[in-house]
């Protein structure tokens, strides 16, 4: 690992380590361990893992989603075809061929692989090889995010040491503090003040409120916006660099990535100095990488398989915040 990284005081993790950390193959699990060894045993003391709460959601959401799309292939699969036993290799199958409308390609595929992961992480589970209670296996699907792999989340064990996942709550906190929560239209309380929204129904109708201070994890209200993100953006001088960059630069990104984040940086180029026409469901797609961009501390640097950051890092100049495994 470079120098310069063993000199930071911290290594934040982000999603996409934490996935390979606990779903990844082989060797991209030997990958991030090394590095974590390499830095924690650099000769600086007080070394300290960390995570932001934005990423811990980002995390937490994709798992849930992963976790319902495994019981219910399991549901339509067996049971909807009243097989009461399974065995867990025949899951692998339909995992690895998950019909997933809505979903781009590389999406498809990179949810059909998580899938198949997940399979196996059942199988070390259940490692007897033979058939399983299809209702013991819906079961324990809907217990492992809380019971198993998000405890997890906050631990990493290397060469025999555990080490304990510091959580840092930024200066604005736009996380779902309980995904799991049931629907609740907003139609009958207080609308929720916290606009940052992620549609994720077919009509449009139906969207998440990603802000830990909402009293509900998905609403239907339309009429808000984000005021703490507002107030966050409109003083802080990174995100100004990074607006004026993708303003006044015809091609500030590779071209790949500005072809992939196009309705983000479209939502960037129209942004008033004021910041008081930004909408989070127009630019969700790179909203959580903004902010743990911005929100990195000094003193750290991203463990991350996201290229995305590399971009970023690019136009707000901090080259030394990012490292590819």
């Amino acid at each position: 690992m470079e120098e310069k990284f063993l000199e930071k005081k911290r290594i934040l993790l982000d999603a996409s380590a934490q996935f390979c950390r606990l779903l990844g193959d082989e060797s991209s699990k030997e990958r991030i361990i090394t590095i974590l060894d390499d830095f924690l045993k650099s000769s600086m003391n007080e070394k300290k893992i960390i995570t932001l709460s934005v990423v811990y959601a980002q995390f937490l959401d994709i798992l849930v989603k992963d976790i319902i799309w495994l019981r219910d292939l399991v549901k339509e699969h067996f049971l909807g075809q009243m097989k009461f036993t399974l065995s867990l290799n025949e899951l692998k199958e339909p995992a690895g061929k998950a019909d997933t409308p809505g979903l781009m390609a590389e999406e498809r595929k990179n949810l059909r692989r998580r899938l198949v992961l997940l399979c196996d992480a059942l199988e070390s589970k259940y490692p007897c090889g033979k058939p399983v209670e299809t209702k013991r296996v819906l079961r324990f699907l809907d217990s492992y995010a809380r019971d198993l792999m998000l405890r997890d989340f906050f631990r990493v064990r290397v060469n025999g040491e555990t080490y304990k996942i510091e959580e840092i709550h930024p200066e604005i906190d736009c996380t779902a503090e309980e995904p799991l929560q049931v629907e609740c239209n907003l139609d009958e309380i207080t609308p929720c003040l916290f606009g940052i929204f992620r549609d994720f129904s077919e009509d449009g109708g139906h969207h998440r409120c990603l802000s830990k201070d909402a009293s509900v994890t998905n609403c239907k209200s339309e009429s808000g916006r984000c005021i703490k993100v507002i107030d966050y953006l409109n003083r802080n001088s990174d995100f100004k660099k990074l607006v004026a960059e993708i303003k006044h630069h015809k091609q500030p990104f590779r071209k790949e990535f500005m072809d992939e984040k196009k309705q983000w940086i479209n939502a960037m180029k129209a942004l008033t100095d004021d910041c008081s026409n930004f909408n989070g469901d127009k630019c969700i797609e790179c909203f959580f990488d903004m902010l743990i961009a911005l929100q990195c501390p000094d003193d750290a640097f991203i463990l991350t398989r996201n290229e995305g950051f590399q971009e970023l890092k690019k136009v707000m100049g901090k080259p030394d915040f990012f490292s590819d495994f």
